[in-house]
């Protein structure tokens, strides 16, 4: 799996890393899980410089990379066994075998927990997939658990950011 990008307010690590709770409260509209930790994979564009899906769409939406905010790369360890929603036939298959609950053809509660304990360390949509999974912004994965062998701050000067 290619190398990862996290921004945030401190270098992430395997310390501050919550597990993973599936969340079926009804206000959770974007059936999104407690825990977890999100990262997106590294793009490299115009004059080498660095920048992620999740990048682009934060500064598209206007949410820009705030002044205590740091971006860093993480290197994904190569035993990392990510589901990966790459396509239509990826996502049925999540839902139907790791959906807590039968929803509308679209819809889905996943059973994040499930996935975690049969040996999934993540899951990750695609820049074409993402759009199955309400709430889900851009190419990203969920992490369960930590799963980096180096984690290194990117000085934002390398990065294209706004």
């Amino acid at each position: 799996m290619k190398r990862q990008l996290y921004v945030g307010k401190n270098k992430p690590s395997q310390s501050q890393m919550n597990s993973v709770k599936n969340d079926t409260s009804w206000f959770n509209e974007f059936k999104k899980p407690k825990g977890g930790f999100w990262t997106s994979t590294i793009k490299v564009v115009a004059d080498y410089k660095i920048t992620s899906e999740w990048i682009e769409y934060r500064q598209n939406s206007n949410w820009l990379i705030k002044e205590d905010e740091n971006i860093y790369e993480l290197e994904v360890a190569p035993n990392a066994n990510v589901y990966t929603i790459k396509s239509k036939k990826d996502f049925e298959n999540l839902k139907t075998n790791y959906s807590l609950d039968a929803n509308t053809k679209s819809d889905i509660n996943i059973d994040f927990e499930k996935l975690q304990s049969d040996g999934y360390s993540g899951l990750r949509v695609t820049r074409n997939t993402y759009t199955l999974l309400n709430g889900w912004d851009c190419e990203s994965t969920l992490w369960f658990k930590w799963c980096f062998t180096n984690v290194q701050k990117i000085p934002k000067k390398d990065c294209e950011i706004y």
